[in-house]
């Protein structure tokens, strides 16, 4: 399986590696401004987490519209947010307050999704965010989890092999969180 991950310059970028690691050794890292405008020919693609916005992180979003119906995807965090960006400019907000080394339990919505294979209904994950993915994306996405306040916490796209979440299933404070990509990478 040959796994692309893109580095928006985050400091977890290789905890994400590490954990891909023990699924494949066939995994290429390219920083967002190091993307070409060209197809990548991947099995699987990560889009990692990282600062700021979508708009603001190098090529990715050229990258998203390239890749969006050719390849399965998930975004992480800032990742997330990119892919409900893509497809609805209006859909993410500045949280009223933070979410920086969190840990906090998420509710499944959707048990069937392939993300949450055998997993329970609810798992404590690790957050490190300020921004998060409003409801206005449900023509598109299937909302799979929320928090306790209610904020979207994982989507899959109801059309392509597309998912995201909000929260960093490479944090130590995420239960399950290598399952959790390995359900990805074998869906």
């Amino acid at each position: 399986m040959k796994v692309l991950l893109i580095d928006n310059y985050d400091s977890f970028t290789y905890n994400i590696v590490h954990y891909l690691y023990s699924f494949t050794e066939n995994i290429t890292v390219i920083k967002n401004d190091e993307i070409e405008n060209k197809f990548y020919d991947y099995d699987a693609i990560i889009i990692s987490p990282g600062p700021g916005l979508p708009s603001e992180s190098g090529n990715l979003m050229n990258f998203i519209e390239n890749h969006f119906t050719q390849i399965k995807i998930l975004g992480i965090c800032l990742g997330m947010q990119a892919l409900a960006f893509f497809t609805h400019k209006n859909s993410l907000f500045n949280l009223k307050k933070v979410k920086h080394g969190i840990q906090e339990p998420i509710f499944i919505l959707e048990k069937s999704d392939i993300l949450f294979k055998d997993l329970p209904k609810s798992l404590n994950v690790g957050l490190y965010h300020s921004w998060a993915v409003n409801d206005d994306i449900e023509n598109e996405w299937f909302i799979t989890s929320k928090n306790k306040e209610n904020i979207n916490m994982s989507i899959k796209n109801k059309k392509y092999p597309i998912w995201g979440v909000q929260f960093h299933p490479e944090s130590i404070m995420t239960e399950n969180g290598k399952q959790i990509i390995k359900n990805f990478l074998f869906s």
